[in-house]
């Protein structure tokens, strides 16, 4: 269970990465295309760094799942981490319901989120506990 474990927990960590450098192109590539769209008011600034944040704990995860994976390193990161992602899947959930309840509507727009954290969220955490039982 521990190699299963193992190599979960490095392919959650991949898909984080993979996720945080596709994210970066993006933010990247509207910074230059309209600079104003992060920057023209607070609520903008805000997202803004939200955006960053989210691109820093996706490195961090990923970074730190692999390198647990593969070197029995940051343990303390991926224990930490585990908790982070349970806590954001379940407010991105709660969030896509509210949102499709108010809207009367389904739209993908509102789940992908949820979808592509979750896959490799829970690959991060299932190879996490896998790893971690006797």
């Amino acid at each position: 269970m521990k190699t299963i474990g193992k190599i979960l927990l490095f392919i959650g960590g991949l898909l984080f990465f993979v996720s945080a450098i596709l994210e970066i192109i993006s933010l990247v590539t509207v910074l230059v295309k309209s600079p104003a769209s992060f920057f023209g008011s607070v609520a903008a600034i805000i997202a803004f760094t939200i955006a960053v944040l989210y691109v820093i704990l996706d490195l961090c995860g990923g970074w730190s799942g692999m390198t647990y994976a593969l070197a029995n390193k940051n343990l303390n990161w991926v224990r930490i981490l585990c908790v982070v992602i349970v806590v954001f899947f379940v407010l991105g959930i709660l969030s896509a319901v509210i949102t499709e309840i108010g809207s009367k509507t389904f739209a993908w727009n509102d789940w992908k989120t949820v979808v592509y954290g979750g896959v490799s969220g829970l690959l991060y955490i299932l190879g996490y506990v896998l790893d971690k039982k006797k």
